[in-house]
């Protein structure tokens, strides 16, 4: 529960402690991945943020649905939204790549029940979009996801060594959920049955 949320969290807080200027937020298509950096704008705009660390909205100099520019705490900070199928390929802004690559459910059940669609995908992550992070300095990719399927990319970056996984679930080694006020066990089994 709350993945995505945990990470628009993060995010905001690698911002306003300085510790990322580039971040690239891409997502099954345009409209999630807008969303997505809507809801982390509004973080960074609220009031106890503003309060604590300074007026993110007044620091923007572009203010798009796709893209945040921001000279913040006298530095530039960039987020950049995309569908995975946007071509983010070379994706730079004043000679700077992503130093944060956030990927929140790029891949759809549907793509995941497709060996092409999948393959496709896959490729394009790990051929072009994961390229894109600059290649110097401290940098993060963060890929968030469903466990669809034992073929799904998720599972294959569990597999692979490389990676640091995190895979959590909605039930408690107890038998009980993990937020009952949100989900009821009987809910979460028949999700789990479906």
């Amino acid at each position: 529960h709350a993945k995505t949320t945990f990470i628009k969290i993060l995010i905001a807080w690698l911002i306003v402690y300085d510790k990322a200027s580039f971040i690239l937020i891409v997502c099954a298509n345009s409209d999630l991945a807008d969303s997505l950096l809507a809801d982390i704008n509004d973080i960074l705009s609220s009031d106890n943020i503003v309060t604590v660390f300074g007026d993110w909205a007044s620091c923007l100099a572009i203010d798009s649905a796709d893209t945040k520019k921001a000279s913040y705490h006298g530095r530039p900070v960039v987020l950049v939204a995309r569908g995975w199928s946007a071509g983010i390929r070379g994706i730079n802004m004043k000679n700077q790549r992503p130093d944060v690559i956030f990927c929140d459910d790029v891949q759809t059940r549907a793509n995941d029940e497709s060996a092409s669609d999948s393959k496709k995908l896959l490729n394009e992550l790990v051929g072009t979009i994961f390229k894109a992070l600059t290649p110097v300095g401290d940098r993060l990719i963060i890929y968030v996801g469903n466990m669809y399927s034992e073929e799904c990319i998720l599972n294959k970056f569990k597999k692979n060594s490389k990676w640091l996984s995190m895979v959590t679930g909605a039930i408690l080694s107890d038998g009980k959920p993990l937020w009952p006020e949100l989900f009821s066990l009987e809910e979460l089994m028949e999700s789990y049955e479906h």
